[in-house]
This record gives C-alpha cells, structure tokens and sequence, in this order.
C-alpha cells in the first residue's frame, strides 16, 4: 500500500526539507512545489491526501493566486505551515475546516490519513 501523499509548497528548499523529513517520520510521502502557481497542474494527474503551504508563500500570493487555491484548498483537507524560529518547531493552522479541525501536525496527518485520496 502506498504511504498517503500530500501536496507541499513551499519556495525555500531549506524550509521544504524540514517539512520533508516531519512528514516521511509520519509514514507520509509529499510532492513538493515552490510556487502556488503549479497547483491546478498537479491536483489535475495525482491523487493527494491533503495540500501544506508554507506560511509566506501565502502572505506573499497575489489575489489572483489565492482565488485559484480557494477550490483546491475546498477540495483536500489542508493546512498552513510555519516554523516557529525560537524552537524551530512546526506550528500549523488548519486553512478551512471543511474536512476537520487540527491543532498539529500529527492531528492533521490523521485528518488526511483518513481521508480518500482525490485529484
């Protein structure tokens, strides 16, 4: 059986590693993108679980990007992801409760864990 795959974006290649190696400890896989912009392309050929975006990749998204992300993020159970800089620890926020509520990483991987996967 595959391991449940999500969507990962994030621009900073460091930042994408430690979301990386927090997920693959979790049993999860991640497709990683570093622009908003690559999302319709991906969700349209792979199933995915759920959708994690880096916290300044959507302070920095114009409004036209944030508007095309609405239906996926609808779509998939999914989350905003930050790392907290004193503990460098990784804090979330769930980005809709359409699919749940999570207070962490571990909850949220639960949250996608159960849920069937969709393009």
């Amino acid at each position: 059986m595959n391991a449940p795959t999500l969507i990962l974006v994030a621009r900073s290649e460091s930042r994408t590693q430690t979301y990386r190696e927090a997920l693959e400890l979790r049993g999860f896989a991640c497709q990683p993108a570093s622009e908003l912009k690559d999302l319709p392309a991906l969700t349209c050929r792979t199933l995915f679980n759920g959708v994690l975006l880096d916290m300044p990749i959507i302070t920095k998204a114009s409004t036209a990007e944030k508007n095309q992300l609405e239906d996926i993020l609808r779509a998939l159970p999914s989350a905003y992801l930050n790392i907290a800089p004193a503990t460098d620890s990784i804090k979330l926020l769930m980005a809709d409760n359409h699919h749940g509520m999570a207070r962490s990483l571990d909850e949220f991987l639960t949250i996608c864990n159960g849920f069937t996967p969709r393009l």
